[in-house]
């Protein structure tokens, strides 16, 4: 079976990133060559939400905010009355109030009873490489964030190149390209954070040369490309 922890989606677009991913989900396992479906439960995890909780009794509450200890998880009262959703608090509050993560079940062919998944959702917030702590979200979630990050200098890298390679065609001599943007114009002094009265268009050249900085300085090893390398 394959569980699936989906981030990044609101309420309004539930049924149609299911419908999509899960229908591309089973095409890639037909393609690898798994002949019989497997079971899948897809769960979206949300953080982007104002529900707090707190310790009936304070003296049970942990670190100097006195938040909610590590793996507290509500699956009554303040959820869906009939949909599969819980809040779990999977990691420790060290500053502020903890908040909890929203777990939605949008399609479960396993059959989870509601302790199994919250417990596998727990147990998966232990498995962060980089933290030999629990994490507020399961591990393949904060995964992907890495690797959308990652993906995204990639491709403003891409961009500006193929956008350099199309000036110089056009100019012959690559001349032209903006005003002080040129190969011999003097680098930028370094700023703390984007300036406030920054344009788009500034913006834009601002990300795409923090993304070639980024790629020149950290050059990944043919033999690591198609792995994990970005956590």
């Amino acid at each position: 079976f394959v569980t699936k922890y989906r981030d990044g989606v609101s309420e309004s677009q539930f049924q149609t990133v299911l419908d999509y991913e899960h229908r591309k989900l089973l095409e890639g396992c037909r393609k690898a060559g798994i002949t019989t479906p497997p079971k899948v439960t897809f769960v979206t995890v949300q953080k982007r939400h104002h529900t707090r909780f707190r310790p009936a009794d304070p003296r049970q509450g942990t670190g100097r905010m006195k938040n909610i200890p590590a793996g507290t998880t509500v699956d009554s009262h303040v959820v869906h009355p009939t949909d599969f959703d819980f809040y779990l608090c999977s990691h420790e509050g060290i500053q502020g109030t903890s908040r909890p993560t929203h777990y939605y079940v949008l399609h479960d062919d396993y059959g989870f009873s509601a302790d199994e998944l919250q417990k596998l959702s727990y147990y998966m917030c232990y498995t962060y490489a980089r933290c030999d702590k629990p994490i507020s979200i399961p591990a393949p979630v904060q995964y992907a964030h890495l690797a959308a990050y990652r993906a995204r200098n990639h491709i403003l890298s891409y961009n500006q190149r193929a956008a350099e390679s199309a000036a110089d065609a056009a100019s012959g001599s690559g001349a032209g390209r903006g005003r002080g943007r040129g190969r011999g114009a003097p680098a930028a002094p370094a700023r703390h954070g984007p300036p406030r009265d920054e344009s788009d268009a500034d913006r834009k050249i601002r990300e795409n040369k923090a993304a070639a900085q980024i790629n020149s300085s950290i050059r990944v090893n043919a033999s690591l490309k198609n792995n994990m390398y970005y956590c």
